[in-house]
């Protein structure tokens, strides 16, 4: 009886688990929506990755003509999630031509032929700093440094919901250089631009960009303006300009972009460069690219129907969730691309759920020098910047109120496996997640006999072992494998803090209004949950950020901007869980004081 019962238990929690992920990519709905009710699900058509398999050829195109010119260059950039997927897709592409085309010098992010800008620059890869986004000035500077002396210059810009001013500005600044109108003066190169989102234009943000707003009604002044004149210059110059945009259906978690929408591009990306990459010196197979997808279609079910997966990713969401709800933390430990991909999941928690930033971490053998970004070691920038094993053990350590969760691929190091163990003795849980290739009963990768001895030193309880048909799409270019791990991610963390209290009628309700985007959205959830005005709602909103039941002159004389600033995070509040949004619900009812809401 007691047996049963546990089964039963399994089964209700693997199917929670499950149901996060189930209107994945394949069986699109409808698009990215927000909490601005003029930007909901409405009667958006229904789009799916396969129908967008010409714009992925064009896209591909695109790429190899630009890497046939002796000084060409891919610029993929994004904000969050999307600049760090940009990260890891320049790393693992200029990986692949260095072993295999000669084409990059160094093992470097930005050494070789692919490139990425990140709003925040390399901080953003491990810390949430949402403020930046907004900045378009900042942006095209950016990519002008990155594009000096070039010839031609191909922009990714990514933006999840088509919203992001990062990404858009980049986008409309191509767009001027190619129409001869930018304000930019000097010789620019030959500029073509791809942008990726899973939005209908019709969705895109329509608010106007703040940098944006003394500019002339010939200009773009929105996302979705320069979303539209894309697709105008598409139209025009389709081998210069595309707006991939397939609709994969609303995300588990409105408005948060991490799990479909950051799956989504990893997908889109790869495909695309394993195309033009693997087709640069040989002809295309037929149906290249639609192969492509099937084998991420696969990876994803090979992923969800595994065995493993439903029982052992409950058991590790439970305890994970017993160690935060209890003050303790969850720390991820890999090696190279399983490492980053734990650092990927890890820092969306802050802008997310507005955990504290310390809560969940991730690190990674051998620290930034394995990374291989753009700036090097940025141990010093910040203490939640120092992420190799040996600084873990260190200066972070664990105790008894810790899980510890290890991350693998094909590759598992001796360090990772000997620090696990350490952090066992110190009294940690311990966990652990691979997702691999290989024949049937074969354990025949390199990192099997750690695994294999991390694995029995876990127990069979807190161990995901998944094993796919195929884990590359180019030699040493895992890039379905790492899907696997990302989704497994994606769905621990998300499954911890809806457990956790911080996810309410689907929404993200712990969090602050730390961009523009985010400000209005918090607007928005507050008009929502208490049928208050939008006027009132800001208003509760201010008193939240500011800490006063009476807002003084001053904060209503002060800019959207210096609101956003006050509501940033400092080296202070990083340690401590966001409150701005729960707390302006409560305030918005009028039955709470600031004291007593926050009680």
């Amino acid at each position: 009886y007691t047996q049963m019962l546990f089964f039963l238990y399994l089964v209700v929690v693997f199917t929670l688990l499950f149901s996060i992920f189930f209107f994945f990519f394949f069986q699109a709905e409808d698009g990215i929506r927000d909490a601005q009710e003029s930007r909901g699900l409405g009667d958006v058509y229904k789009r799916q990755l396969y129908d967008k398999v010409p714009e992925m050829q064009r896209c591909a195109a695109m790429v190899s003509h630009v890497l046939e010119q002796p000084d060409g260059i891919v610029v993929m950039c994004g904000s969050g999630t999307s600049g760090r997927l940009a990260f890891l897709a320049a790393r693992e592409m200029n990986r692949w031509m260095e072993l295999v085309s000669g084409e990059a010098q160094q093992f470097q992010g930005v050494s070789g032929r692919f490139h990425y800008l990140i709003s925040g620059g390399d901080p953003a890869l491990l810390l949430s700093d949402e403020q930046p986004e907004d900045d378009v000035e900042a942006a095209v500077a950016q990519l002008l440094a990155l594009s000096a002396g070039k010839r031609s210059v191909l922009l990714i810009a990514i933006s999840c919901g088509l919203s992001a001013p990062y990404a858009g500005g980049m986008l409309d600044f191509c767009m001027d250089v190619f129409e001869g109108v930018t304000e930019h003066t000097g010789n620019h190169p030959e500029y073509s631009a791809i942008g990726i989102g899973f939005n209908p234009v019709e969705l895109a943000r329509e608010a106007v960009i703040d940098m944006w707003t003394g500019r002339g009604i010939d200009k773009s002044r929105s996302f979705k303006q320069v979303a539209l004149r894309l697709q105008r210059l598409e139209r025009q110059e389709p081998g210069r300009f595309c707006l991939l945009n397939p609709v994969i259906g609303p995300e588990p978690v409105t408005a948060s972009s991490r799990m479909k929408g950051g799956s989504a591009t990893a997908i889109l990306l790869n495909t695309i460069f394993a195309h033009a990459l693997g087709t640069l010196h040989t002809p295309p197979e037929q149906d290249h690219i639609r192969s492509i997808l099937q084998r991420f279609e696969q990876t994803y079910r090979e992923t969800y129907d595994s065995g493993s997966v439903a029982i052992g990713l409950p058991r590790i969401v439970d305890q994970a969730t017993d160690c935060l709800q209890a003050g303790g933390h969850l720390y991820y430990l890999g090696d190279g691309t399983a490492g980053i991909i734990g650092m990927i999941d890890a820092s969306e928690m802050p802008d997310t759920y507005g955990c504290p930033f310390d809560e969940v971490r991730a690190f990674v053998e051998g620290g930034w020098e394995r990374l291989g970004n753009a700036h090097g070691d940025l141990s010093d920038h910040s203490r939640l910047c120092r992420i190799s094993l040996q600084q873990f053990e260190d200066e972070v350590g664990t105790g008894a109120g810790d899980l510890v969760v290890v991350l693998a691929t094909n590759e598992l190091s001796q360090h990772v496996v000997d620090a696990a163990k350490r952090c066992r003795q110190a009294g940690a849980a311990l966990a652990a997640i691979r997702c691999w290739s290989g024949p049937s009963g074969s354990q025949s990768n390199a990192g099997a006999a750690s695994w294999s001895e991390l694995a029995a030193f876990v127990g069979q309880e807190l161990v995901v072992d998944v094993r796919l048909s195929h884990t590359e799409l180019l030699p040493t270019v895992g890039s379905l494998a790492e899907l696997s791990l990302k989704m497994l991610c994606n769905n621990l963390t998300t499954s911890v803090m809806v457990l956790k209290g911080l996810v309410y009628h689907n929404r993200m309700i712990s969090t602050g209004p730390t961009n523009e985007k985010i400000y209005d959205r918090c607007v928005h959830m507050i008009h929502l949950f208490t049928g208050c005005g939008l006027k009132p709602a800001e208003d509760a909103l201010l008193r939240s950020i500011y800490k006063v039941d009476e807002l003084p002159d001053e904060v209503h004389q002060a800019t959207r901007s210096e609101h956003i600033r006050q509501a940033t995070p400092d080296e202070q509040t990083k340690k401590q869980q966001c409150r701005i949004l729960p707390l302006a619900i409560l305030l918005a009812t009028t039955n709470f004081t600031v004291e007593s809401g926050l009680e």
